[in-house]
């Protein structure tokens, strides 16, 4: 509800008048004008779409690098679009299209789903949270992923340290949704490895990296170019 501040003063100073209470009128019209100012200086909740902006069109193109089991890297380049935007009750959901290559195809979801100022994967059944940019969320667990056969878990928090990323793209001051390897067998080749996904601010994921589970082989994606509407 917006405040007259002028209307109402009026209406205070005129009951007032008779009673010689101009001091409590000024004081109560000076807390209204404090409360109005505050209403309308309330910072937003940051949005993820801040570091991820998923505007319909907007494409990105990333470079893969897998290491080999044998011989030497293989290299895949990929454009990741994004088709639509519709909004379901207060939420927004984008969809994109999906990697060709299958390692990206793997990790890089094709639907998105803004819920509170947060990105999460959307499955039919369960939503699992993509990007969170919320400082109540910095260094605290925000994710855990069981792997499969209960071989372990991967454990993911949000750092907000910006980190300078460098890619074919560019150079990039990166937030990074972080993840660790937690296996349950503690000798496996992958137990406590680290899982980076780098986003820049305007910009979108920059680089993430993934490994294959036995042998620890690196699977390093790079932005390659960018093109935002």
């Amino acid at each position: 509800m917006t405040v007259d501040i002028y209307t109402l003063s009026k209406w205070i100073k005129h009951t007032l008048r008779d009673m010689k209470s101009f001091p409590i009128y000024a004081l109560f019209l000076f807390i209204m004008l404090c409360w109005s100012c505050s209403k309308n200086d309330a910072t937003p909740a940051a949005s993820a779409l801040e570091f991820f902006p998923l505007e319909v069109g907007a494409s990105w193109v990333y470079q893969t690098t897998t290491d080999n089991f044998n011989g030497p890297q293989r290299i895949d380049l990929d454009t990741i679009t994004v088709l639509t935007s519709t909004r379901d009750g207060d939420d927004l959901v984008f969809t994109l299209s999906a990697a060709t290559n299958f390692f990206l195809r793997v990790y890089f979801p094709t639907t998105l789903r803004l819920r509170d100022g947060k990105l999460y994967e959307q499955f039919p059944a369960d939503t699992i949270l993509f990007l969170t940019i919320d400082p109540a969320d910095a260094g605290e667990l925000v994710r855990t992923t069981v792997l499969t056969a209960d071989s372990g878990v991967i454990e993911y928090r949000y750092d907000e340290q910006l980190e300078l990323v460098v890619t074919p793209a560019g150079a990039f001051d990166c937030v990074n949704m972080r993840g660790q390897i937690l296996a349950t067998d503690s000798t496996a080749t992958t137990h406590e490895y680290i899982i980076n996904n780098y986003f820049s601010q305007g910009v979108g994921l920059v680089n993430t990296n993934h490994y294959f589970w036995f042998g620890g082989q690196h699977i390093d994606v790079r932005l390659l170019e960018y093109n935002l509407p």
